[in-house]
This record gives structure tokens, C-alpha cells and sequence, in this order.
């Protein structure tokens, strides 16, 4: 009788301590304002540029903290995937800092970010730079969960 106590007691600590342990899951929708974006040549036409502006939606019931770019910063850290060759398409040798403590989205708040993209059109020829064509996602980075936008398509100037 007194393991059978001791057990469900046990049980019911175990129970609770693995709910409090677990984050609340992120509920957001992430969208560029813009289905399409044309790409503006730097460097001569060495490398290109665009402004992508996403809305973020807090659909969910708690806050949503994402980490700051810099001390001083109110966009959050991001990341870009996506160009023709799968590739990331900012370079992350332009990336921002991080540390700037956080960026918060309170439930049913929407927030617009405008990120400025680097790549080349061809990362063959300078790798670092990512392939800035094709179809592109941009994801914001929330504790362990991302919360990745609906996918936009960049182009290049027509020569």
C-alpha cells in the first residue's frame, strides 16, 4: 500500500514538472508584404540588394520574444533560405550581431520588419554571397521554434 502512495505520488510530480518544463508553442504568421521583388546591381553588378518587408502576426495566446540584432536594434535576428541552388541568400558575414535583448509581439499585435538582402546572382563565383534569385523564405528565430514567412520570388534586373 505504501509503494502504491509513494508511486502515485511520484507520478503525479513527474506529470506536472514535465508540463512546466515544456515552452508554450509559438502561434504566428509570418508574410512578406509583397509576393515578387526585383533585386537592385551594386558593386557594378558584382552583387545585388533588395528590401524585404514581412508582417508578423501573433495569432497565439502569449508573447513572442525574438532576439534583437544589436543592442540599439528593433529588428529581430533572421535568416534566408531558398535561390535557385538551395543556398542561403544573405550573407553571413553582413549578419547582425545579436544581444539586443528582446523584440516582443504581444497576442493579436502585428509588427512590420523591413530586411535589406545582399547576395549574387551567381554563387558560384563568390560563395559567400548566396544565390539571390528564385523562391525565398525568411524565418525568425523564437527559442527553439521558427516561425518561417510564405515564400516570395526575387528577381534580377533585366539587363
Amino acid at each position: 500500500m505504501r509503494s502504491r502512495i509513494w508511486a502515485s505520488t511520484l507520478l503525479v510530480v513527474f506529470a506536472f514538472g514535465c508540463r512546466e518544463s515544456v515552452a508554450p508553442e509559438v502561434v504566428a504568421e509570418l508574410h512578406p508584404l509583397d509576393t515578387a521583388y526585383v533585386a537592385v546591381a551594386m558593386g557594378g553588378g558584382s552583387y545585388y540588394t533588395l528590401d524585404v518587408s514581412l508582417r508578423l502576426t501573433n495569432t497565439g495566446r502569449t508573447t513572442i520574444e525574438l532576439e534583437a540584432c544589436g543592442p540599439n536594434a528593433s529588428t529581430p535576428i533572421y535568416f534566408v533560405a531558398g535561390g535557385n541552388d538551395g543556398s542561403s541568400a544573405y550573407n553571413p558575414a553582413w549578419a547582425c550581431t545579436g544581444g539586443g535583448g528582446g523584440v516582443r509581439v504581444r497576442p493579436g499585435e502585428v509588427r512590420v520588419d523591413t530586411l535589406r538582402l545582399h547576395g549574387s546572382p551567381r554563387s558560384r563565383f563568390n560563395p559567400s554571397l548566396g544565390s539571390l534569385q528564385g523562391l525565398m523564405v525568411v524565418g525568425y528565430v523564437v527559442g527553439r521554434e521558427r516561425i518561417i514567412s510564405s515564400p516570395f520570388r526575387v528577381s534580377l534586373p533585366v539587363p
